[in-house]
């Protein structure tokens, strides 16, 4: 019974943790290559998520992109995190929430 217990615990911990998000915003710093911007919005879309915003600024000769996704499973947003970050030219990416 405490075995059960533990499991079922452990199965609604997973799928909370794999629920969808609320709004996150991806901050990304990268060189100032003119076609790296558009391959970052790619692999975001490449991945099924449509950002509800963009904003990106030339910043002392660096991109500066914040996108604002909404409605992706937690393991979705690490995975695109991590797909942007091992883009070339992409130096930073952080993960926040969009109401931060």
């Amino acid at each position: 019974p405490a075995a059960a217990a533990d499991r079922a615990a452990q199965s609604a911990q997973a799928r909370a943790a794999d629920a969808p998000s609320a709004a996150v915003r991806l901050t990304l710093t990268a060189d100032a290559d003119p076609s790296l911007l558009a391959r970052m919005l790619e692999t975001v879309l490449r991945r099924g998520a449509t950002p509800i915003a963009v904003d990106a600024r030339l910043e002392q000769g660096s991109w500066r992109v914040a996108m604002t996704l909404d409605g992706l499973l937690a393991t979705e947003i690490r995975h695109v995190a991590a797909v942007l970050a091992g883009l070339v030219g992409v130096r930073a990416v952080t993960v926040e929430d969009a109401a931060s």
